[in-house]
């Protein structure tokens, strides 16, 4: 997965480097990556190891700086506390990672955050998967700081992080709490983003979701905080 400029710098510790996708067979445990400058180019990082097994990829104390990731995705790996900013490109997918500690500021172009570990999982196996995700995040103090991120999209699916792990800037980034039901919901105003939103909820059959304003997208950012002072208004948002 990684792969970098000639100008660009990457120290590592005690791991290995892999480049353009290519897997070797054996679980990565990547230490102490630092990672400034560097480019992401179909690459793929979470698919060794075995969440099946217990046998989960992971990446600790890594610093991710000023990259550009495109055509990559993440699997069911552990990233524990690390950080990453400055990243631009397409839409970056977490399938079932699972995190620790782990800091987003400045600008992350598009992040999805995915609770399952591969599309079209059976049922049999999302429940086993949803039990190990709950059991490793019960012993996790906070999952991700995304109060400083702009994004231009972000979303997550499926209850991929716990929202009360999650550290938040209230200002622009809500807790929409559905739990009450959505009676109210079809006369609102909201934005098509929103309404979507609230749709794959229902979908999803979760209480609750994320609905962040995208920094970098600045006409939606207006819609966002517009829905979210109505949706506040119609109590599906909580003062903070």
């Amino acid at each position: 997965m990684f792969a970098r400029n000639e100008d660009s710098e990457m120290n590592t510790a005690n791991s290995k480097v892999i480049r353009g996708g290519r897997r070797i067979f054996g679980r990565y445990t990547l230490k102490g990556v630092e990672c400034a400058g560097c480019s992401f180019v179909g690459g793929t990082f979470g698919y060794n190891g075995n969440w099946e097994k217990d046998s989960q990829d992971s990446l600790c104390d890594a610093l991710i700086m000023d990259a550009e990731i495109n055509g990559c995705s993440v699997g069911p790996a552990i990233i524990r506390r690390s950080t990453f900013s400055g990243i631009r490109g397409d839409l970056l997918i977490c399938w079932g990672t699972f995190f620790d500690q782990v800091k987003v500021f400045g600008r992350f172009d598009a992040l999805m955050l995915n609770g399952v570990p591969k599309p079209g999982l059976n049922e049999a196996d999302k429940r086993i998967f949803s039990k190990k995700r709950s059991n490793f995040y019960r012993d996790v103090e906070w999952a991700l700081d995304i109060s400083q991120a702009e994004f231009s999209d972000f979303c997550i699916r499926y209850s991929a992080v716990p929202i009360e792990k999650i550290i938040l800037d209230p200002a622009t980034q809500f807790v929409v709490d559905i739990s009450g039901g959505v009676g109210g919901v079809d006369g609102l105003v909201l934005s098509s983003y929103t309404k979507t939103m609230i749709s794959q909820m229902l979908k999803e059959r979760a209480e609750k979701g994320l609905l962040v304003a995208p920094k970098r997208d600045g006409k939606l950012f207006s819609a966002i905080l517009q829905d979210a002072d109505i949706l506040r208004s119609a109590g599906y948002i909580k003062p903070a």
